[in-house]
């Protein structure tokens, strides 16, 4: 794989996908309940079923890099650890249960493409 700076197109990509999952974790903030552990849980499953699947390099920065990584939110879990109780509950579900669904959809996503 060439590793070097990135073109204008991958930019884009990883930028498009960025915004798409940023406007998801913010409508998922809008919900009632435990919404940081869903969508880290959610996001854990649809990274490793990626890896799975391990599709062409434009999808992998558009849906993993871009996406699922603006839409997972650790960073404001972190921010809310220290002030609420069920935000502590969250965080232990998300620590947990994340590598799990990573490994589910990992799990998932070579089978899906293994034939």
């Amino acid at each position: 794989m060439a590793v070097g700076r990135p073109r204008a197109r991958e930019l884009l990509l990883v930028f498009v996908g960025g915004f798409l999952g940023t406007g998801l974790r913010a409508a998922a903030g809008l919900l009632d309940g435990p919404w940081l552990a869903g969508v880290n849980l959610v996001g854990a499953f649809g990274l490793g079923l990626l890896v799975g699947m391990r599709p062409a390099r434009e999808v992998r920065l558009l849906l993993g890099t871009g996406l699922l990584g603006a839409f997972t939110t650790y960073s404001a879990l972190a921010l809310a650890l220290p002030t609420t109780v069920s935000a502590g509950v969250e965080g232990l579900v998300s620590v947990v249960l994340g590598p799990a669904c990573a490994a589910l959809g990992l799990w998932a996503g070579g089978r899906r493409w293994a034939g």
